[in-house]
């Protein structure tokens, strides 16, 4: 609810606001959480300028888009690679579309982690 606040405060048009999951990153005694989301957004929004380098950038409310090549091109933290690799696997994994997990089939060999475990009778 909070990034959708935050998009509809700065009047920013999307659609399709999904949570893709969550990046854990340690910068060295700091623990941090990520949760990233995804949205589509309107590309009359975006406005396009010129950076130093002459390339055209996408900006909108002091947020900036960039191609995957731009993006590595650039000097980005750690934390946001993970983001980025996460997205990415999120991508390869849905394949564009969602799928029924495929089961796979069991070891006659293996033992079940039950059978680690023995029941014990309740004596009343």
């Amino acid at each position: 609810q909070a990034v959708e606040n935050y998009l509809e405060e700065r009047k920013i048009v999307h659609n399709k606001l999904q949570k893709k999951g969550v990046v854990n990153h340690v910068f060295s005694h700091i623990n941090m959480s990520y949760v990233v989301y995804t949205a589509v957004v309107a590309p009359s929004a975006v406005t396009t300028g010129e950076d130093s380098n002459s390339s055209s950038q996408q900006q909108l409310h002091g947020m900036q888009f960039a191609t995957l090549d731009e993006f590595n091109e650039k000097g980005t933290s750690t934390a946001m690679k993970k983001v980025v690799k996460l997205l990415q696997s999120a991508a390869a994994s849905d394949g564009g579309k969602k799928r029924k997990l495929e089961t796979k089939s069991v070891d006659p060999k293996q033992r079940s982690i039950n059978s680690f475990f023995k029941s014990v009778k309740k004596e009343n």
